[in-house]
């Protein structure tokens, strides 16, 4: 049975809709309703939209004559008043005015203010310095561009010190260790050779261990030292190997590479010439 308020399917059974709860028009009122009780009788459905069937409520159950009775519409309104009416509204398309001149200023064009020769049109920057040596006291260029000052002999002997003491301790380490193992520590022909060869060895591995990590030693690390070109950029790998394979070469010609920087004007080593780098101070 269809409810005529919703229009929702209900049993034939069923007294009241399943969805609204009103009561069904053909189910009779129970016998448990006193005569003061309101019945409901719903007109048959229109041929327009169910929903909007108008409700008539008649006084005192059944009707009878005497009894009056009201119709009343259904609690939920249509949101619009025509449902049929187009969704879209059209606004009536007017045509722009068109534009107005003014008399006198078609042909007429606008005056520029003169210009003032007093008024600075741009600034004047001075132009780039370029790179240039510096003039040392004896009027020789110099090699360095950068203003970073080169270090002291008192801090670069202090950094040598520092990675010589490491490699002390390196080679102690492996002396002990060979003669914990077996190994005879006598200052014969053979073994000396060998040790000789261990230091050096152990020297090589020391030193090459800042260029393969791109960094200071721990000698320049304590003497607050760091390596620059001489256009003032830091050390790449590739400067770091140059500069220890010209200070190996120094150090094998008697010593004459670190020698230099006593007797040099800008206190350079051979190591610094040959790479073109210096150990400055950090800041």
């Amino acid at each position: 049975m269809t409810c005529t308020y919703c229009q929702h399917s209900n049993l034939s059974e069923d007294h009241r809709c399943g969805r609204c709860g009103r009561r069904l028009p053909a189910t009779p009122a129970p016998d448990s309703w006193h005569d003061g009780a309101l019945a409901l009788a719903y007109d048959e459905p229109a041929e327009q939209n169910p929903a909007r069937v108008p409700i008539r409520v008649l006084d005192g159950g059944e009707p009878a004559a005497g009894r009056t009775s009201r119709t009343i519409s259904p609690r939920q309104q249509w949101l619009f008043a025509d449902p049929d009416a187009p969704k879209v509204v059209e606004f009536p398309a007017a045509d722009p005015a068109p534009r107005q001149k003014r008399h006198g200023t078609g042909s007429r064009s606008r005056r520029r203010a003169p210009l003032d020769e007093t008024v600075q049109p741009y600034l004047d920057f001075f132009p780039p310095v370029e790179n240039a040596p510096r003039t040392l006291q004896t009027s020789v260029e110099a090699v360095i561009y950068s203003d970073d000052p080169v270090a002291t002999p008192q801090h670069r002997v202090l950094g040598a010190l520092v990675d010589l003491s490491l490699v002390l301790i390196a080679a102690a380490a492996f002396m002990i260790s060979f003669y914990v193992c077996g190994g005879d520590l006598s200052a014969v022909y053979p073994n000396a050779v060998w040790f000789g060869a261990a230091f050096v060895l152990i020297a090589v591995f020391y030193g090459i261990l800042g260029p393969l990590c791109n960094s200071e030693s721990v000698g320049s690390r304590v003497a607050g030292l760091r390596l620059v070109t001489f256009e003032g950029q830091p050390a790449g790998r590739s400067e770091r190997f140059l500069r220890f394979g010209a200070a190996c070469f120094g150090l094998a010609s008697a010593g004459l590479g670190p020698i230099w920087a006593l007797a040099d004007e800008e206190r350079l080593a051979w190591q610094d010439h040959m790479s073109r780098t210096f150990p400055t101070v950090r800041d």
